[in-house]
């Protein structure tokens, strides 16, 4: 099952955007792109996922499985968080590969806790 390799894409799909990249780069050229929680001492900005659900989906039609994803965006400047999270959605629901034939957006919701604006963006990846 690819879906417990989902970070792994979401990497992918950050890396092959250069814009991204640079935004969500580290001075070491790390991706700052993290499952479950930041590590200690990250910059800002930085992405945090998790797997939200799971759904196999078998019929006539269609045999295979959807995955919800929880992605979230954190950034100490409002205007810079609403700019990566914009280029983010937009890289997300144009990537597909031999994998993953499609990326949804399915909500979009905003936050502020402790001095940082966050950007949750909530998707489902339909995998082929």
């Amino acid at each position: 099952m690819i879906n417990f390799d989902i970070g792994k894409k979401i990497k992918a799909v950050i890396e092959a955007n250069s814009g991204l990249t640079q935004d969500l780069s580290d001075a070491k050229g790390d991706l700052k792109v993290f499952p479950l929680i930041a590590d200690e001492g990250t910059t800002f900005p930085f992405i945090v996922y998790r797997r939200s659900g799971y759904s196999p989906r078998n019929d006539k039609d269609y045999m295979g499985e959807m995955l919800n994803v929880n992605l979230i965006l954190a950034h100490t400047k409002y205007a810079e968080s609403l700019r990566i999270a914009n280029e983010l959605s937009d890289v997300l629901q144009t990537y597909s590969d031999e994998d993953i034939e499609e990326i949804r957006v399915m909500n979009l919701s905003e936050d502020w806790s402790m001095d940082t604006y966050i950007q949750h963006i909530d998707v489902l990846i339909q995998f082929r």
